[in-house]
């Protein structure tokens, strides 16, 4: 077996015969048959010969020659490869902590690695907002800093404050685009808004001032859906966010918002009850169903976590659902030929230690056997999911991410083999990811011994827990 992340579609072993690839010259010829971002690389004593359909197969036929490369001497060969799914994302929090641009391009150059297309970019939350806006400023001023940070039971008492300068974002974008990886920006609305109620405090349904958040948690500070300002404020923002992002989608948030502000305002009451809606959860549908109607005026579409389906009212041709938790309603979206990504919390959430979500278990599992029913349709996406609330550092990062973020890449390419050889794959290309500054968490700690697992997954729930008095800086302006 060939050490290759994600395994090709199709190996053939010529002749065991080796010879060194590392020596071979390489020639490139297009052909349409190799299929979108598809390839076919052929292995001989003295040259590699890759054929490709388009510039994407062409990349990723040289990540493919990357991952043999280190291993020099190897059999001839022939490969086919292709992907199954269009969508293989990964994603980075960064409202919670930061991480430097030098860094991102690292876990950039990473998922490249293991021919991922998709970084989802989380840039605001109720703990900062952390993307320059040259036209709503109080965002860069107030909603970028915090007083404190007090995740995971630990207080640090000085000042957070964060932002990413357009320049960086583009800079961000110039690298991913020479990579082959779109980026989707995720402004989290309407729940989850805490650093933008900082900011502008007439956006929420009281009009009371909000701090930023210190520590984790779900909020009842959100938008108020029945004012024309909200309105205005977030096409601003997202005019300004479709116009530094060339893609075709932008994440708008929609989950986990309480409704309890709603239900105790006046106006949105009224706007329930003027639209004959049901409950409250339609109201939020609404909202949504605005947001993207506008983002489609700009050419653009929204992608809402699954949550936003308890309204029951999106539209599956103008919206993409990310699903995480609780999936019948992710279900019958994908059976109305709604697009669903699926970044299922049990399995791909690598922000959770490994005595909860083990390597083996995230390797596994197989999304697509839940849309088996709905028609025989299957997610348009697969996605690893990565929170930074207790996650201060890159190293931290790499750890938890990796080589987990492998593991999923080769569910989202599509031709899993056996986990046992998944894992002396990975073996063989570790040392290219430390090389470049990722060093992923030991073999011993990836799939503890059942009887460890306990102490681990305690250990980091106490920690998790927030103190109930945080007595932080007051002199944010």
């Amino acid at each position: 077996m060939l050490n290759i992340i994600p395994y090709p579609e199709k190996v053939q072993i010529n002749s065991q015969s080796k010879s060194d690839i590392l020596c071979a010259a390489v020639t490139y010829t297009k052909d349409p048959a190799a299929g979108k971002e598809g390839y076919r690389m052929e292995f001989d004593r003295n040259t590699v010969h890759i054929f490709f359909a388009d510039d994407g197969g062409k990349f990723y036929a040289g990540q493919t020659l990357n991952q043999l490369r280190l291993q020099r001497r190897i059999p001839h060969f022939s490969i086919q490869d292709h992907p199954k799914y269009e969508y293989r994302g990964f994603s980075l929090d960064c409202a919670r902590h930061a991480f430097k641009i030098e860094d991102i391009k690292k876990l950039i150059g990473a998922a490249a690695l293991f021919k991922l297309n998709r970084f989802h970019w989380h840039l605001t939350d109720d703990q900062g907002w952390r993307i320059e806006m040259k036209s709503q400023k109080r965002l860069n001023e107030i909603g970028s800093a915090r007083s404190c940070s007090a995740f995971g039971g630990k207080i640090d008492k000085r000042e957070y404050r964060a932002l990413y300068t357009q320049d960086e974002i583009r800079e961000i974008l110039a690298y991913c685009k020479e990579r082959h990886i779109e980026v989707i920006p995720e402004i989290d609305i309407p729940g989850h808004a805490s650093a933008i109620l900082a900011s502008y405090p007439n956006l929420s349904c009281t009009g009371r001032p909000v701090d930023v958040q210190t520590k984790q948690g779900i909020f009842n500070n959100i938008l108020c859906v029945s004012r024309e300002k909200v309105y205005s404020f977030v096409f601003s923002v997202l005019d300004e966010i479709c116009e530094l992002f060339p893609y075709e989608y932008i994440h708008i948030g929609g989950d986990e918002t309480p409704t309890k502000s709603w239900e105790n305002c006046p106006d949105c009451r009224r706007m329930k009850e003027q639209l004959g809606l049901k409950n409250f959860h339609e109201l939020q549908s609404v909202f949504t169903n605005r947001i993207a109607d506008h983002l489609k005026k700009k050419g653009k579409k929204a992608i809402v976590w699954n949550e936003s389906l308890k309204g029951g009212m999106l539209n599956p041709e103008e919206i993409c659902v990310q699903h995480w938790l609780g999936g019948n309603a992710s279900f019958r979206f994908a059976e109305k030929g709604g697009k669903v990504i699926e970044s299922d919390f049990f399995h791909y959430y690598c922000d959770y230690p490994f005595g909860m979500t083990p390597l083996k278990k995230t390797y596994v599992f197989q999304p697509e056997k839940n849309y088996q029913k709905c028609a025989g349709q299957k997610p348009y996406g697969i996605e690893a999911e990565i929170w930074t609330e207790y996650i201060r550092d890159f190293n931290t990062l790499c750890y938890r991410y990796f080589p987990r973020l492998p593991a999923i890449s080769e569910t989202a390419w599509g031709y899993k083999t056996s986990y046992a050889a998944f894992t002396e794959r990975f073996r063989c290309i570790e040392p290219m990811l430390k090389k470049n500054g990722i060093f992923p968490a030991p073999e011993k700690e990836r799939d503890l011994n059942p009887l460890l697992r306990v102490p681990d997954i305690l250990h980091f729930f106490s920690g998790s827990l927030c103190p109930r008095k945080t007595k932080c800086n007051t002199d944010i302006k």
